[in-house]
This record gives structure tokens, C-alpha cells and sequence, in this order.
């Protein structure tokens, strides 16, 4: 199945929530026949993204908002609706064996169709789930607080309105982050996170002894952490906090398609009589990082005799290629995070773009623009989406 980015998803809602201002012949007729178009138009988004939200306005609805209004409401409303899978996903989600294969399980994902009832004012008088795919009752309710708290523009009539809410999510595609030099960034980074981690054994005066350490990230397609938790009972609980917060940092790369990417990580700890701290790949990374830098160095003396060898033989470009912003090769930039409270995590402040994390950074969100995924549908019972 050919799938395409979420942003085909508001396409298709720009189509839902019709034309204004249009000819009138040019309008989707109301009745049975639009009623299964819409349908069509949401089974097909849900197929061809990973999460999305669509409005599905009742017919007076439609004529007492602007189109335009409710698709910056909806475009809103995936950030409140990405931290509820988040925030749930971090408690939930696990790694196991089925059928030989290691997979996650316990994804709190689904779809759901949820009825608003809008007062005139524009505040959101009732919210009812009408239909539900979702297997965890924590995720409905917070979608439910979701849609309750949302607040809509006043309308141009003194009746109450009703607009029928559709939100899918699932984790979406790991492929990329099952290849081999994918697996081979995440030991380095929860290396890296276990020589930060290092530190709070001995600022607790741990024990002496042997700590294995679970854990679990989730990322998101640029690869930053927006939740991870360290599993009870691995750790000292008074050195829990510190250990969460050094993986929190785990930096992995970036995907062209994703998004919720969730990693597991473990690590083996020795505490010595003599208070030194190490971990099972903490030679590992030091001789990685030594080939990586000698690496690094053959590659410049190269440069450097080359461009050396050129100076001598030919003469300065006239007009030289540049690249750099607003260039067909400019990199991407990032956007600001928003943070997220999650358990077993520290609240901070947000980030600040372009700046390190302090050492006592915890959980950061950017519920962004996403693409392709799995089919949310095979997490849940499908919806029916069969009327208004």
C-alpha cells in the first residue's frame, strides 16, 4: 500500500469539512452518500499515517464555522492528543518474544470517533465516545479530557453544535531503526548514558556490587527523547532520579519517517571496593571512540594532501557551488519542544534550541508533523465509521 505523509491527512480534512463560499453544485451532497464518502476519506488517512485527527462537523456545524477555523483547531489538537500516547506509552509499552521475534507489546494505540456538543460560546458542553478501537481505557479518558478542554470560536447561530472528532495513533515504522548501524548508535548512546549514569553511583555511595539496568526510550523522527523510564527495583531508589535523567539524554539519529520510536537498553554496572563505577560497555565505547577519531584524522590529512595536490595543478573556482539556508541541500531545522511531565522522569524547563541539556534534564515532547506508519487499525478493533 502506497502511504504517504500526515500531511495527506489534512488534505483529506480540508475535503471533509467541505468548500466555502463555493458554487453550490460544487458541494458534497448531505445524505447517505456523503456519509460514505467521509467514511472512505478517514479509513483511507488512517492507512496512510500514524496518527492524525479529523473533523467530521454536523451539517448546521458546517455552516456556523469556517473551514479554515476548525482545521486550525484540529492541527492543534494532535499536540494534547501525541503527549496522551506519550505520557501513556512510557508506562505501558514492554519488549517481548512473540512467535521468535522480539516486538513491542501493551501500545497503547487505536482510533477513536468521540462527539463534541458545542455551545454557542464555544465551550465544549459534552464529549461521548461514539466509537472505539483503543484497548486502554487510561488512553480514551485522556482523549475524552482532550476534546472536553478544547475551546471553539463562537458560533454564528445560538444553537448547540455538534462535530464528531476522529484521532488514530500507533507507533509506526521501525525499519530504519532495525539495521544494523541503527543497533550499533543505540549501544553507543546507552554507553554514553551509562558514563553519565556512572556518576550518580557514586555520588550515592552505592554498594558494592553488580546493578543491571533497564530501561526504555522513546524518540521521536529527529531522534531527540521525549520520555524514558528506568524499570523499578534495578536501581537504588535514591539514585533512581539521577540514572533516568542520564538516559534521558540519549540522542539518537535521525529518520526520514516516523514517529514515536521507542528503544530498550540495558546495562550492567559494577560498583568496586575502591568506589570506581564501570559498565559492561564502557571499554567498548572508549576503543570505538578512538578508531572514530583516528578515523577522523586519516580522513583530514587526506583532504589536506589532496586539496594541496589541486592548489598546484589548477586554479581557483570563478564561480564556486554554495550551500546553506534556503538552498536546495540546506539542512533541515529543528522546532521548540514542548515539555512533558512523564513518571519516573524529573521535571525541567523546556530546552532551549540550539543549546545542550543541563545535567538534570528530564522528558521533552515535539508531537510534530509525522509520516508513514503501521496501520493503526491492527492495534485495536477497527472502527465502523458508519454515519454521522
Amino acid at each position: 500500500m502506497n502511504r504517504v505523509s500526515t500531511a495527506t491527512a489534512w488534505l483529506l480534512a480540508t475535503s471533509l469539512l467541505g468548500c466555502s463560499g463555493g458554487a453550490k453544485e460544487s458541494r458534497t451532497p448531505h445524505g447517505e452518500a456523503s456519509k460514505m464518502q467521509a467514511d472512505r476519506y478517514v479509513k483511507t488517512a488512517i492507512h496512510r499515517s500514524p496518527e492524525g485527527i479529523i473533523m467530521m462537523p454536523s451539517r448546521k456545524a458546517e455552516s456556523s464555522y469556517e473551514r479554515g477555523q476548525l482545521n486550525q483547531i484540529a492541527q492543534a489538537m494532535r499536540v494534547p492528543a501525541a503527549v496522551c500516547f506519550i505520557n501513556r506509552g512510557i508506562k505501558t509499552i514492554k519488549q517481548e518474544v512473540v512467535d521468535g521475534e522480539r516486538t513491542f507489546t501493551d501500545i497503547p494505540e487505536g482510533q477513536i470517533k468521540v462527539r463534541a456538543r458545542i455551545a454557542p460560546a464555544g465551550d465544549v458542553l459534552r464529549a461521548e465516545i461514539l466509537e472505539s478501537g483503543f484497548q486502554d481505557k487510561d488512553m480514551e479518558a485522556c482523549l475524552i479530557r482532550m476534546v472536553e478542554e478544547q475551546r471553539f470560536p463562537p458560533s454564528t447561530s445560538n444553537l448547540v453544535q455538534r462535530i464528531d472528532v476522529v484521532y488514530w495513533v500507533s507507533l509506526g515504522f521501525q525499519d530504519e531503526d532495525r539495521k544494523p548501524e541503527a543497533q550499533l548508535e543505540l549501544r553507543r548512546q546507552a554507553a554514553l548514558a551509562g558514563n553519565r549514569a556512572s556518576r550518580c553511583f557514586k555520588q550515592g555511595q552505592v554498594p558494592v556490587g553488580t546493578y543491571p539496568v533497564d530501561g526504555l526510550t522513546l524518540a521521536d523522527r529527529n531522534g531527540r527523547t521525549v520520555a524514558n523510564r528506568i524499570e523499578p527495583g534495578t536501581v537504588p531508589a535514591e539514585i533512581q532520579g539521577c540514572v533516568t535523567s542520564a538516559f534521558a539524554k540519549m540522542q539518537m539519529q535521525r529518520v526520514k519517517e516516523g514517529f514515536i520510536r521507542p528503544f530498550v537498553t540495558r546495562l550492567v554496572f559494577e560498583v568496586g571496593q575502591d568506589g570506581t563505577v564501570t559498565h559492561n560497555d564502557s571499554r567498548w565505547l572508549e576503543l570505538t571512540t578512538l578508531e572514530q577519531r583516528a578515523a577522523r584524522e586519516a580522513k583530514r590529512r587526506e583532504l589536506a594532501e589532496g586539496g594541496a595536490a589541486v592548489d598546484e595543478q589548477e586554479p581557483p573556482a570563478q564561480n564556486p557551488t554554495v550551500l546553506g539556508a534556503g538552498l536546495p541541500n540546506a539542512p533541515l531545522t529543528g522546532t521548540p519542544t514542548q515539555q512533558v511531565t512523564t513518571p519516573q522522569t524529573q521535571p525541567v524547563a523546556p530546552a532551549t534550541p540550539g543549546q545542550p541539556d543541563s545535567e538534570t534534564s528530564g522528558t521533552k515532547v515535539e508531537p510534530a508533523n509525522t509520516s508513514k506508519g503501521k496501520d493503526p487499525a491492527t492495534g485495536g478493533i477497527k472502527l465502523k465509521l458508519n454515519g454521522r
